[in-house]
């Protein structure tokens, strides 16, 4: 280590001995760094009195070019901050959904609404007794023909048959096979009763009327209806709903027109169309794009009378034209100035997860950047790609996908 030394004095490092002063040394090097000094201070005046009269715009600028080189050397600086979200993708701007037929027709079934082995009733002088017989119909509407059957074992004086307390029979019956009993359809009910009685003895009061009934039956043609309507459903993506322009609906009602009574169609429990169609003839529909949800929906057809074969059923959504996101960002001459020398730009994606395939296509300034990673972020050197003014960034996915954040930053 050099130690302390005194002016005039040289300090040997090893013996530590003082070495008597070179002649005429001290004094031509004072002159020299004097020199030296006053020289320094000259240029920087100049260069003080230089800025000083330049043009305050060069002023300006010169001033924010060493701002940036020293803000850029404690950090980064932000060029382009978005948050893009959800992009969208669809490969085509029709799609058709093809739905299966479906037949619609009725059919009616004679029925036996109640059964009953046998029953007796009488009537004498101080003895009477009745009977009954109850039958339940569950489609009232959907009935008709209800009749009322039985055979006859024992017979005397006449037989009276009310219908929930209206007298529908009251006559004497001298066969034992009797014919049967039409039970008028306005007195019918869903729950029913009949009630059976004789006449009365009257005078004679020796005398019984009396009637054994067997094999009782009460029966009806039932239509069944359940076969009159049919549903089938088809599956709209989130992109798709999300997208829409147009909704159609078409299909061909297969029928004998003279045969058949309105058609009801629905989607989603919205009406869409309630007449009788041509048959034979494809029908096309054109619906509102809100009656479409996103999942599964159903297409139901319902008819009252007749039968129907609805075929070539086709459900078309029509999408609107995609625009994809652009972004602009700027780039000062001293950024420029900054990229020339040591500085970078990077382009920053952040997506969601590091699950879902993301591709698309990033055009920057026209130079286009293909993405296809699962990776939840990626960094770009684009220090190349940007340019002095405004720059461009465009993005046209090829698959649905989420962008969280989208960042240009200087670094």
């Amino acid at each position: 280590m050099f130690s302390i030394i005194k002016r005039g004095q040289i300090t040997h490092p090893v013996t530590n001995q003082t070495t008597p002063p070179i002649k005429g040394q001290s004094t031509k090097g004072q002159v020299s760094g004097t020199g030296a000094a006053v020289l320094v201070l000259l240029i920087f005046a100049l260069i003080v009195v230089y800025i000083l009269f330049l043009p305050p715009a060069t002023r300006q600028e010169l001033l924010q070019e060493e701002d940036l080189e020293r803000g850029l050397a404690y950090g980064e600086r932000e060029l382009l901050v978005e948050s893009p979200g959800r992009l969208d993708y669809v490969s085509q701007r029709e799609i058709e959904h093809t739905l299966p037929a479906v037949n619609l027709f009725s059919s009616t079934n004679a029925v036996v609404l109640r059964a009953l082995h046998s029953l007796y009733v009488k009537s004498a002088w101080l003895d009477e007794s009745g009977a009954n017989m109850s039958f339940s119909i569950d489609n009232l509407q959907y009935a008709s023909d209800v009749m009322l059957s039985f055979n006859v074992r024992k017979h005397q004086g006449r037989l009276r048959i009310l219908l929930n307390g209206n007298q529908v029979f009251d006559s004497e019956i001298t066969t034992l096979n009797a014919p049967p009993i039409m039970l008028p359809k306005d007195l019918l009910q869903q729950k029913n009763e009949l009630g059976f009685a004789t006449s009365s003895v009257g005078a004679k009061f020796w005398g019984t009327n009396e009637y054994e009934l067997s094999d009782l039956q009460v029966s009806g043609k039932v239509t069944d209806v359940s076969t009159q309507q049919s549903k089938t459903s088809f599956t709209v993506t989130s992109t798709e709903r999300d997208n829409l322009d147009r909704v159609f609906v078409k299909f061909l009602s297969d029928c004998v027109q003279e045969q058949v009574g309105i058609l009801d169609v629905a989607i989603n429990d919205h009406n869409i169309f309630s007449g009788v169609p041509d048959c034979g003839v494809p029908r096309p529909l054109e619906i509102a794009g809100t009656y479409i949800i996103g999942g599964e929906n159903v297409l139901s057809f319902k008819t009252q009378r007749g039968s129907y074969l609805i075929d070539n059923i086709v459900v078309k959504s029509k999408l609107r034209e995609l625009t994809f996101p652009t972004y602009y960002f700027e780039i000062t001459p001293e950024e420029v100035v900054a990229l020339q020398r040591n500085a970078e730009a990077v382009l920053e994606i952040e997506f969601p997860d590091d699950i879902e395939t993301k591709r698309a296509d990033l055009f920057l300034n026209g130079h286009p950047i293909s993405i296809n990673t699962r990776e939840k972020a990626l960094a770009y050197l684009v220090s190349e790609l940007v340019r002095d003014g405004t720059n461009v960034i465009q993005l046209k996915p090829r698959t649905t996908m989420d962008i969280v954040n989208l960042r240009v930053v200087l670094t």
